[in-house]
């Protein structure tokens, strides 16, 4: 085991990888409250508008697997800090656009060299952090992240009204920078006390995943991180227009009863400490999928309004009580090439998000919400006990 103190040996790198992740959530969430204003900018709906949401998705996912092939070779921090500057780049560039198509274009480039950010971290604190102090590294770590998705559309709405989207995409291009000239006076002292990455000649990509083919501990992680992004976010898609609809709330409401997943996240984040110190990690995981399950039936069944954002709460926490574990388990699943391993766990759950909403979209069309909470209630609430089993075996 490598020495106990070298968690205190890297908190700067920890806290300032999480300064990258913060705002890449924020570059990504922004553009939901700029929409009406890139509208009314370019003459289109608010419905044409979003495609430059869909675009930064489109690159955002399709290139994570290659960004952690990029990783494994040349240096995980290395390529975290490179990629903050072409963020930068490509985000300033969003802010020259002169029609839709080319923010489009713009926003799915800003999605293409982000994608890596957070994925390649996660691999990093792998590489640097022993297992038993894992969890707790990885979770200060996604507070970053958590708060970049709580605040980036309150940033972009606030910034939008007072300077416009132009200037609010340079405010977020600075960010980069400023985290970019921050990971640069940080990655002298680093490369001093790194452990060793991963090996960076190992196998090919298609060489790794046929290995992955054939270690069910893997599969097991995959398959957990899938049924989360298929049950949790195929709800969380359609809980606005749902509370907008059942309770005739304002939008502003519902925004700020969803944020309230984060806010359960944030949570999980200051309590994970005390509680891994307490309870055992597969009592955590168990009483996530408990916790699921009694927040997702409080979501479709219950007719009082003030019960919403308690539940979205309790949903958050146990995410997270499941989400967090399987990270940690996710920088294990080639342990030789951990960039490749945490961007393909990253992958899938971007895709399950995806087949989420596409089998959630019939089943509330015909029957509300209520179907699919209770439906991933039992799901979330059986797959908590099924993943603590098979990572306590572990």
């Amino acid at each position: 085991m490598r020495d106990a103190t070298v968690n205190s040996g890297y908190n700067r790198a920890v806290l300032l990888l999480s300064a990258s992740g913060f705002a890449a959530s924020v570059s990504l969430r922004s553009m939901d409250t700029l929409l009406p204003s890139l509208a009314a900018d370019f003459g289109v709906t608010v419905g044409q508008a979003s495609y430059v949401i869909t675009a930064y998705a489109l690159g955002y996912g399709a290139c994570q697997l290659a960004a952690g092939l990029i990783g494994d070779r040349f240096g995980k921090f290395q390529l975290i800090l490179t990629l903050c500057i072409l963020s930068a780049a490509a985000t300033a560039l969003s802010s020259l656009a002169s029609s839709l198509s080319q923010l489009v274009a713009a926003r799915m480039l800003a999605g293409m060299v982000a994608s890596g950010i957070v994925p390649l971290a996660m691999a990093w604190i792998g590489d640097q952090i022993p297992m038993e102090q894992r969890q707790a590294v990885m979770a200060r770590y996604m507070g970053g992240i958590i708060s970049g998705t709580l605040l980036g559309q309150v940033i972009g709405g606030i910034l939008a009204q007072n300077v416009g989207w132009r200037m609010t995409t340079l405010v977020f291009a600075m960010g980069f920078l400023i985290v970019a000239a921050a990971l640069f006076a940080e990655s002298r002292n680093v490369q001093k006390r790194a452990h060793k990455e991963a090996a960076s000649s190992g196998p090919g990509l298609l060489q790794n995943l046929r290995s992955i083919r054939n270690n069910p501990y893997a599969l097991t992680i995959l398959a957990g991180v899938a049924i989360e992004g298929v049950a949790i976010f195929g709800v969380l898609t359609f809980t606005g227009a749902s509370l907008h609809l059942r309770f005739g709330l304002g939008l502003g409401w519902v925004g700020g009863m969803l944020a309230c997943f984060a806010l359960g996240g944030l949570l999980y984040s200051t309590m994970v400490g005390a509680l891994l110190r307490r309870f055992h990690r597969v009592a955590l995981i168990r009483a996530g999928g408990i916790l699921l399950a009694l927040g997702l039936m409080a979501l479709g069944f219950s007719p009082v309004v003030w019960i919403m954002p308690f539940a979205i709460m309790a949903m958050g926490v146990g995410f997270y009580l499941i989400h967090n574990p399987l990270q940690v388990h996710a920088t294990q699943i080639l342990p030789s090439a951990r960039g490749t391993g945490v961007a393909l766990f990253a992958t899938v759950l971007f895709l399950a998000q995806s087949l989420g909403v596409a089998i959630g979209a019939p089943l509330v069309d015909a029957g509300g919400l209520w179907p699919i909470c209770m439906a991933s209630a039992c799901i979330m609430s059986v797959t908590g006990f099924w993943l603590a089993r098979q990572i306590g075996n572990r």
